[in-house]
């Protein structure tokens, strides 16, 4: 929406996995001159796997559409045991028809007992020189009672001058009771949200007690508060994570035999003041293939149904399975919201 008016932004067509993951889209700016900076036309092409992880992507831009140029490319692998933790991220950009890595590029290194639980976990990172170093290292201890009673996180820096790597500082978890624990820690940093929550435990830096924190879970399944108190200085820190949803309203307009959406509408508020929410942009969507076949859905119902399985889909509305944090479209029953979730 723009001084009253809807503008034509960009059109998108995409063709879809059995799964219902995007296996190629096909973009195109709509605002685009020939003065303009970026290019008209982008071209991603994508497998998946078995889980609906990315596996694999080449990214390609033009202003010809018949004469793409691959840019961009990327690979992921994942964790056997926890099929959405990803191994290694590498991404290349090409240059005068040269993949080159990009710096961006990560990889994960897990360790497992003979139990199958995860002791440890090493992060890397891609330096200047396009070398993998050590960022940072988790180690999980575990006590008679079979769950973690220590999680010790050390992370890392490079120094400029001699390159070496050298340890920064060390975090650590200690006497921790957990509300739930399957086990598989992956990141020593979010112990508030999904498999693994802590109740409360001890923190330790460099050796040196530091405090302690609590925890208190709701009232949204993902919302949780964590109170810090820090020693020897006696600071108390108290803060509040939510999943908040933010002053937007979506309307969705259905395709009344199938059920599919057509148009999405978002209107949001434009000040705190109690002003009425006003459209901001809209999304619409045509030539559905298969639909019936590919979904196995014959009727849906848009009721409005407080019972009704909750569905995540991104902004270009594709189905999401397992949001992570950032803006998702959620609806549920008839009732279909714009979703700004937090960090899990």
């Amino acid at each position: 929406m723009n001084d009253n008016e809807w503008q034509n932004e960009e059109r998108a067509t995409g063709t879809y996995d059995s799964n219902g993951n995007a296996t190629t889209i096909f973009t195109e700016n709509l605002m685009w001159t020939p003065e303009s900076s970026t290019k008209r036309y982008s071209y991603y092409v994508n497998t998946f796997n078995s889980y609906g992880n990315l596996l694999a992507g080449v990214t390609s831009f033009g202003n010809d559409k018949e004469n793409l140029e691959e840019a961009y490319k990327y690979e992921y692998t994942y964790d056997e045991v926890v099929p959405d933790f990803v191994t290694s991220d590498i991404s290349y950009f090409k240059t005068d028809g040269v993949w080159t890595k990009d710096l961006r590029s990560k990889k994960n290194d897990v360790t497992r007992d003979e139990k199958g639980r995860v002791t440890e976990v090493v992060k890397y990172r891609m330096n200047e020189k396009g070398e993998f170093i050590t960022q940072e290292k988790d180690v999980i201890t575990y006590g008679e009672d079979g769950k973690p009673s220590q999680i010790k996180v050390y992370q890392y820096y490079e120094d400029n001058k001699t390159g070496e790597v050298k340890l920064a500082q060390a975090i650590a978890y200690t006497d921790i009771v957990w509300k739930n624990c399957d086990n598989q820690i992956l990141n020593g940093h979010i112990l508030f949200q999904g498999a693994n929550r802590i109740l409360s435990a001890k923190i330790i830096v460099n050796d040196a007690e530091h405090g302690s924190i609590k925890v208190e879970y709701g009232p949204g399944e993902k919302d949780y508060t964590v109170i810090e108190e820090a020693t020897p200085q006696g600071l108390s820190i108290k803060t509040i994570n939510r999943t908040e949803w933010r002053e937007i309203i979506g309307e969705v307009e259905y395709d009344k035999t199938y059920g599919y959406p057509l148009v999405y509408t978002v209107s949001r508020a434009e000040s705190m003041d109690g002003s009425e929410p006003v459209p901001g942009y809209r999304m619409e969507y045509s030539d559905y293939k298969n639909f019936r076949e590919t979904t196995g859905i014959n009727n849906v119902a848009v009721e409005n149904n407080d019972n009704a399985p909750v569905e995540y889909f991104n902004l270009q509305g594709e189905r999401i399975n397992k949001p992570s944090k950032g803006l998702y479209i959620r609806r549920q029953g008839k009732l279909v919201q714009q979703a700004a979730l937090s960090p899990q």
